[in-house]
């Protein structure tokens, strides 16, 4: 697990590197277990992050779109969520509708074993995660961990139980890495 993006000399200290490092367009693939129905699936699209800000301070739209196969369904399926940056505050991602999806905590990666820092030149980047997720969204309990396993990957898994669902659902968000021009 690396540290994150965007530069990647940055910790996630502030709500705001949240908001830094998932900024743009990023490839979805996604694995669905349904144990209701004991059917298995799919959804392969993108996930876009765009940063506004606003009176209270950052928003991002977390946008998914892509192509749902799950027992006999196959078409199209798309989701959107909000995160809320505040200064010195955690982030936190909401469903459209306002409830509380899960928060983001502030996290300064840890330095390598090596002994090096991140400032070292030199230094290995530092990892993170994977971050405890748990969250009561009524009618809805999402339980799961979010885990940077490099620059341009990150992934989430959900554990989603409610009245009529219960699902586990394995998500891998990965970006093509940034080569930088020759000299610079």
């Amino acid at each position: 697990m690396l540290s994150l993006k965007k530069p990647c000399n940055t910790a996630v200290s502030s709500a705001h590197d949240w908001a830094q490092y998932l900024s743009g367009q990023w490839h979805l693939a996604r694995q669905i277990t349904d144990f209701i129905t004991a059917n298995n699936g799919t959804l392969t699209g993108t996930a876009t992050f765009t940063n506004q800000f606003t009176d209270q301070g950052k928003e991002t739209e977390w946008s998914e779109q892509g192509r749902l196969r799950l027992g006999d369904y196959e078409g199209d399926a798309w989701q959107r969520y909000r995160l809320t940056h505040r200064h010195d505050q955690p982030s936190q991602v909401q469903f459209p509708d306002g409830r509380l999806f899960f928060t983001l905590p502030m996290i300064t990666p840890r330095a390598p074993a090596s002994g090096m820092t991140r400032g070292d030149p030199g230094a290995p980047p530092t990892h993170l995660g994977p971050i405890p997720l748990h969250q009561d969204s009524p009618p809805d309990y999402n339980k799961g961990q979010l885990t940077v396993i490099k620059d341009h990957e990150w992934r989430l898994y959900r554990v989603v139980t409610g009245p009529r669902k219960h699902y586990e659902i394995k998500s891998v968000y990965t970006q093509p890495a940034v080569t930088p021009p020759p000299g610079a």
